[in-house]
């Protein structure tokens, strides 16, 4: 049979519990021995014409053996699958720890559904090889040689011929374990691909309908579906092919065996009760063999989920704290850095370098001043957000914080320095109050109201059904665009974070929250330093200075009056800009 040594590396730590529970799957096979053996016994004792009152004490003794292995059985799956979870448990602790080190960078490029059906399904499909098929591939291994001696011991010659079979049988899905692989393999991909598809068309399920595409994406979903199917009936396929096999073998056996050892009583070489315990005991040692050939395929088909599994582990973590050196800050207590943020001849482009974003971009923001950032679409600007927060890191140059190289700084010490709040605000299904948390999770209830007045949200929350403990909805769906920024504005202040980074947050709020949104942040910034990338020119007009990006490179920078008054690339953008976006701010 199959066996996944790297699966079975995970098993550290309770190998005890495993082997244990093989012990007592072992100990269950010796009551199984015991058993038919002596129901072998007492049909023979029929044959020869013994009264029913000798079978007495025989017929308890089969009762007691009966109640022992339900009792062993029990125990056996008892510890097998609390095992199996305690691995699953580990194993997604580990996911999620390798997933987390990865960071956005890795899975920008990787479709959701696809990740799921291995971070979710595939660890769950675990459980199989984990709970079942590693305690039986040690009983089918061990019971069969066991029962061969017992039965040595009654006749060589008939115990032999079950000990060939038994073999036998082991190593027939083991000759099918490619095609097995390959049905598996199939099986697995076309699940993923399912399962990205039908999570696409959930999300997207409002464009679908809009663009009245919903019938041609239910189409696409059966034509998934049908070969999710066809791999299906593959995989079962090939678990019939071997189960047929396996049966084959079994049957072959018994007969033999049958045969041999009735022409052996017939010729007075062996004793009629010897052979009826001999053949008792013959489903016996192909019990263990049937039952790992039913999991076999569940096998298999939790080891093909194991490869997503392990293609998430394997992938390399490109982006980690500093190692242990002299300069290199790495605990977030007692560490204490100036808001300030430069950027030193910073060049980065995404695949390796091949598409290149920003080039020879320089530039210092110091605390108590505001930087904007405009540019047309493309021009790099989010590309600096995720370099500070180093889900990147620059081919060329360095980026400091309060004058620290940012990768002598261990990630969660940069990390708590900073606060993001994006366009594509993301909320979780939960409450306001546990949404606000994830800025500050030991915040009073009066420290999540002073900072939702701050973004001028607490007006909309309080008008909730709930109030602060309302349900927002999976990506807090339940929300306008508008308010989801704010809560997120909110709980990005909340930290009190050194650098603010506000990348087109306000771009979904009405004029008048926009203006008290924008005094928010003058309010802010005079202990922190502000970085605000905008499309809406009146969102940054306040700012101390502006930058202007083109092609990844900064093209111009001042003041909004020395820039309109340059006649460039920010002159056309305020001039083709909305009428609104003209309006002076109203604080200096």
């Amino acid at each position: 049979m199959y066996f996944n040594l790297r699966l079975f590396a995970m098993t550290v730590g309770l190998r005890g519990r495993i082997v244990f529970g093989a012990f007592v799957g072992l100990v269950s096979v010796g009551a199984g021995i015991a058993r038919l053996a002596l129901t072998g016994l007492i049909i023979a004792r029929v044959f020869e014409g013994y009264p029913l009152s000798a079978f007495t004490s025989y017929l308890f003794a089969l009762a007691v053996l009966v109640m022992l292995r339900v009792v062993l059985q029990y125990v056996r799956d008892s510890v097998s699958y609390e095992t199996a979870t305690e691995i699953k448990i580990e194993l997604r602790r580990r996911l999620y720890t390798h997933a987390l080190a990865l960071g956005p960078g890795h899975f920008d490029q990787l479709r959701t559904g696809d990740i799921l059906a291995s971070l979710v399904d595939g660890v769950e499909s675990l459980e199989v090889f984990f709970g079942q098929y590693i305690p039986q591939f040690i009983v089918s291994a061990v019971a069969p040689v066991l029962i061969f001696v017992f039965m040595a011991a009654l006749d060589i010659q008939i115990g032999l011929i079950f000990l060939v079979f038994a073999a036998i049988t082991l190593l027939i899905p083991n000759m099918l374990r490619n095609w097995n692989i390959t049905k598996s393999r199939a099986r697995r991909s076309a699940y993923g691909v399912l399962e990205a598809d039908f999570l696409d068309s959930v999300q997207g399920l409002m464009t679908l309908k809009s663009f009245g595409q919903a019938k041609h994406r239910g189409k696409l979903l059966a034509e998934r579906a049908r070969r999710l199917y066809q791999t299906t009936m593959g995989v079962v396929a090939v678990d019939g092919a071997s189960n047929g096999a396996t049966i084959l073998g079994i049957s072959a056996g018994a007969t033999v065996a049958l045969v041999w050892g009735g022409y052996r009583v017939n010729d007075g070489t062996l004793e009629l009760s010897a052979l009826l315990i001999i053949l008792m005991l013959g489903a016996e040692i192909f019990r263990p063999l049937r039952e790992l050939a039913q999991l076999y395929h569940q096998g298999m088909t939790a080891m093909s989920a194991a490869e997503g599994i392990f293609n998430l582990m394997d992938s390399p973590v490109t982006i980690s704290g500093p190692e242990p050196r002299d300069g290199a800050v790495g605990s977030v207590e007692d560490v204490v850095l100036k808001p300030e943020i430069t950027f030193e001849s910073v060049s980065f482009g995404y695949r390796d370098g091949t598409r290149p974003a920003i080039e020879n971009l320089s530039f210092t923001l110091r605390k108590g001043k505001t930087l904007g950032v405009v540019g047309l679409s493309g021009a790099g600007k989010s590309t600096i957000v995720w370099l500070i927060l180093r889900f990147y890191d620059p081919q060329r140059g360095r980026i400091l914080l309060g004058g620290q190289d940012i990768r002598d700084l261990s990630l969660e010490v940069l990390r708590e320095q900073i606060s993001v709040v994006t366009q594509d605000t993301f909320l979780f299904h939960g409450t306001v109050a546990e949404n606000l948390r994830l800025g500050k999770p030991e915040a009073s209830q009066g420290e999540l109201e002073e900072v939702a007045r701050a973004a001028n949200a607490h007006d909309f929350i309080e008008a909730l059904p709930n109030g602060y403990d309302t349900v927002v909805g999976e990506r807090g769906v339940l929300l306008s665009g508008g308010q989801r920024q704010r809560l997120a504005i909110a709980r990005a202040v909340i930290r009190d974070p050194q650098v603010l980074i506000l990348d087109e947050a306000t771009s979904a709020l009405d004029n008048v929250s926009e203006r008290l949104i924008r005094e928010t942040i003058n309010s802010l910034r005079a202990d922190r330093a502000v970085l605000m990338i905008a499309h809406r020119l009146s969102t940054i007009q306040q700012a101390n200075r502006i930058v202007v990006m083109d092609f990844g490179k900064i093209t111009e920078t001042g003041t909004h009056s020395d820039l309109i008054h340059k006649g460039g690339i920010y002159t056309e953008l305020y001039q083709e800009s909305d009428p609104n976006d003209k309006n002076p701010p109203s604080a200096k």
